[in-house]
């Protein structure tokens, strides 16, 4: 099913975590007739051991990849590759020196440090970051495929990140949910800037998705939950959505939803940008 988006529509609506996000975020529904999320209701759930225990291979293997990035004034998001490398996006490092950056994996006892900042596009709002993997001997890490297709509408994805609302504690948080999935096959669109935020002044490859994210999920990783393989990184949405925004009113092609959304960046879209650099 094909839809035509209107990626353009009240993009100063949109939030990104500017130097990752701002700690005094809202974390209760807002109160002038908007809500957090699409849908029923907010479905992220904070990641605890018993809920981790629960989950299948694909989601516990998100959940041990993903890193909460720590730069001082507040944070992003990061997925684990393998062999010493972790994407994020630019605008999460952009202006932080390596050694400056805290980066720590959920369950881990200590933080990760940061050796060099490898490879960063703007286009693509990503960065690679070398990190000390001497501790993370047991994570395989996630293959970048930049020949898969984009996703389907309405396929089934996951993400996982340190998004701020309703999160008090600043914890690792994760929708799995039905209602998060990827809306658009073939709308990619190179975005312009939101306008509110400084730190991502310059247009970006973007698709739509109906997960629930907030500030401090930049950089948090999309995966597709029936084959656990990587498709997408999250850079931004609108935090503050109306009630009426639901998945009957996506699923109608109704033109008004398009500014309420969440968005990421094609993994296959940042690996060309990464080939093309010739860094891989």
């Amino acid at each position: 099913m094909k839809i035509k988006t209107l990626l353009l529509i009240g993009l100063g609506f949109i939030w990104l975590t500017s130097c990752g996000n701002n700690r005094d975020a809202e974390a209760t529904p807002a109160t002038d007739g908007g809500v957090f999320w699409i849908g029923q209701d907010w479905s992220r759930q904070i990641v605890t051991q018993e809920f981790f225990d629960q989950q299948p291979s694909s989601i516990q293997k998100l959940i041990l990849h993903t890193a909460k990035i720590d730069i001082g004034r507040g944070h992003g998001t990061g997925i684990y590759l393998g062999r010493g490398l972790m994407l994020t996006n630019s605008h999460v490092v952009r202006g932080r020196e390596c050694r400056n950056l805290a980066i720590q994996f959920w369950n881990h006892p200590e933080n990760i440090s940061c050796r060099r900042i490898l490879w960063s596009d703007r286009d693509v709002d990503a960065a690679i970051l070398e990190i000390d993997d001497q501790t993370l001997y047991h994570l395989e890490g996630y293959r970048l495929n930049n020949r898969r297709s984009l996703p389907l509408f309405t396929e089934r994805v996951a993400t996982a990140g340190f998004g701020t609302t309703l999160n008090p504690h600043f914890g690792m948080t994760i929708d799995s949910s039905s209602e998060c999935t990827v809306v658009s096959n073939d709308e990619m669109r190179f975005m312009p800037p939101p306008g509110t935020s400084p730190e991502l002044a310059y247009n970006v490859w973007a698709i739509p998705l109906t997960c629930d994210t907030s500030p401090g999920d930049s950089g948090a990783a999309v995966i597709d939950r029936d084959s656990g393989e990587l498709v997408g990184l999250i850079f931004g949405g609108r935090l503050r959505k109306k009630q009426q925004i639901n998945i009957e009113t996506i699923n109608n092609q109704d033109a008004m939803i398009w500014d309420q959304l969440s968005y990421a960046i094609p993994i296959r879209e940042i690996m060309k940008r990464f080939m093309t650099d010739r860094h891989f």
